[in-house]
């Protein structure tokens, strides 16, 4: 405890600062005068009484609960070491955060995870570990409030709602943690009836197609089940003749109406209008289709696109969208750094089943593509690329030879296989022997001897 308290003045100067009302969980007291630990002003009440406020600012129309699985167990000694190391005021006390981390390791029994749970050198250790979280939200201009791991995040709408969350579960898995999706809510806010003290026990709406549980004022409220537990649909699957029945009764214009009107929309929602628009063949409200879950829920462009490409004919010869309509409104969100990259491989391989209207667009957004993008999207470009490579003309190729030097390995490979089959002989033996040389993968190695020997 004595460790913990030497540190904690550095670690609450780190801490998001306390007039800006956002982290209200065991702020330190540097008074040494005071007699107290923490300032009792701030507390989880008081984390309330702010969420309440927040929810009546104009543009917080959306309120997000989540907090962190088994955060205290799921802690890395490690990590916080480096947090702890890497505050300027720390530097010389090296020796001290050094101490901390034995004894951490000693009590967790050299397991590298978990704090003891209960007691305030534990609860000041976890406030440092959060710090990270706390500044990121800040720097990408998201208003929130936090009590230990319990979030309250605000948004306008469904879209940026899960925008928020997308980027807040990345970042999260960098430090090894993840939320409680048990527990992940998603919630209209009540402007009219904030000042009900139960507004924090909000009911949610199961993420199926089942009608929501009021609350007591019989007000709607949602929870979200699929949406980060590794569920999301990914594939528009094909309507049953009772399905197709069922759909064909939903009035497709006041459904439309309603979710624009209401700028926010569930899953479930969005799966009614796009099984209605499928069922009831509206071909020529494509773009409107298309328009609304960009603006309101994008993470359900798989499937909507998925059903776009299955029913591609009928809607190009019903005039529903021109193919240049539809790519003017999914490039857009290809070139937005902040989403989900699953979403943007989804549009990527949707454009490139269009290679004679984008295959110069996807070699150029490949070539513009940051390292830092992700994990996948630079593979799933390149797959599209060589599956349209009759494109590629030899700049192109000449181009691709310069950026598998920044590419990782499977790029290299994807890059290799093209240039395999588009380069002239003399040239292409001369590049895989190079490569061959300098490259120890074996899979690189099997390319390169493969053309090479031709």
């Amino acid at each position: 405890m004595t460790l913990a308290i030497l540190l904690a003045p550095h670690i609450e100067r780190e801490k998001v600062k306390i007039r800006k009302q956002k982290v209200f969980s065991y702020r330190f007291i540097t008074d040494k005068n005071s007699g107290l630990l923490f300032n009792a002003r701030y507390n989880y009440n008081t984390f309330l009484k702010e969420t309440s406020r927040k929810k009546r600012l104009r543009g917080n129309n959306i309120v997000i609960s989540c907090d962190i699985s088994n955060f205290y167990d799921r802690l890395n000694l490690h990590r916080l070491n480096s947090t702890l190391l890497s505050y300027p005021s720390l530097k010389g006390q090296q020796d001290c955060i050094e101490l901390i981390n034995q004894l951490l390791l000693y009590w967790s029994n050299r397991d590298s995870y978990g704090l003891p749970v209960g007691s305030n050198a534990s609860r000041i250790f976890a406030e440092a570990e959060l710090t990270n979280i706390d500044k990121y939200l800040e720097d990408h201009k998201i208003m929130f409030c936090r009590f230990v791991d319990d979030y309250r995040i605000f948004a306008k709408n469904t879209s940026e709602a899960y925008q928020i969350m997308s980027l807040l579960t990345s970042r999260l898995q960098k430090e090894g943690l993840f939320f409680n999706a048990s527990k992940l809510q998603l919630a209209r806010t009540q402007k009219e009836n904030i000042s009900n003290k139960d507004n924090e026990k909000e009911a949610p709406l199961e993420d199926t197609h089942v009608e929501p549980r009021n609350t007591p004022n019989n007000t709607p409220l949602w929870r979200i089940i699929n949406s980060y537990s590794g569920e999301i649909p990914l594939k528009f699957r094909q309507l049953s003749d009772r399905q197709i029945e069922k759909y064909k009764g939903i009035d497709f214009s006041k459904l439309i109406l309603k979710l624009k009107a209401e700028n926010y929309a569930m899953p479930s929602d969005i799966s009614t209008l796009i099984n209605s628009f499928v069922a009831q063949k509206k071909w020529t409200d494509t773009s409107q289709v298309l328009k609304t879950i960009i603006n309101l829920q994008p993470q359900s462009l798989p499937v909507i696109t998925d059903a776009i490409r299955k029913n591609k004919e009928a809607i190009f010869e019903n005039n529903g969208a021109t193919k240049e309509q539809i790519f003017d409104m999914l490039k857009p969100l290809l070139e937005e750094e902040e989403n989900p990259e699953y979403i943007k491989i989804y549009i990527i391989r949707f454009l490139g089943m269009f290679p004679d209207l984008n295959s110069t667009y996807i070699f150029n957004y490949y070539v513009s593509l940051r390292r830092d993008a992700g994990n996948y999207i630079g593979r799933a470009t390149l797959d599209i690329i060589y599956t349209n490579r009759k494109y590629l003309t030899r700049n192109d190729c000449l181009t691709l030879k310069e950026l598998i030097k920044r590419a990782d390995i499977f790029e290299k490979r994807a890059i290799l296989r093209i240039l395999n089959e588009k380069l002239p002989r003399e040239e292409r033996n001369a590049f895989a022997k190079n490569i061959n040389m300098n490259e120890s993968d074996i899979f690189l190695k099997a390319l390169c001897k493969n053309k090479h020997s031709k």
